[in-house]
């Protein structure tokens, strides 16, 4: 039964301090290495503070009509005639230089690479 002990020990406690070392090193190292806290003051410092920023709608596409939805869309791109191209989720949308839905070429549960010219 000693040798048991024994043989359990010497597994064991190695492992112990391996984890008594790397929490130790853990805790530390993320408080030492960790982001300043930088709190805004009350009143601006710089100044031209106090700017006013005042915002246009000069555009708008919308999903309202029903003939596609948006879900995610991105990377818009304008062609040379000015119709517009917007990459959605699991749809290529193409708009006139008025913002009218024209297509979707790419529709869910066509297969991959085929598009609808």
């Amino acid at each position: 039964m000693k040798s048991r002990t024994k043989v359990t020990l010497i597994v064991v406690f190695p492992l112990v301090i391996f984890m008594l070392i790397f929490s130790f090193l853990f805790i530390f190292t993320s408080i030492i290495f960790s982001q300043e806290i930088i709190e805004n003051p009350k009143r601006p410092t710089s100044e031209n503070a106090g700017r006013v920023l005042n915002l246009e709608e000069v555009f708008c596409i919308t999903d309202e009509s029903g003939e596609f939805y948006f879900k995610y869309p991105r990377d818009l791109k304008i062609a040379p005639d000015g119709s517009m191209f917007i990459i959605d989720y699991e749809q290529l949308l193409q708009f006139d230089s008025n913002g009218s839905f024209i297509k979707n070429f790419f529709k869910k549960g066509m297969s991959d690479r085929r598009f609808q010219f």
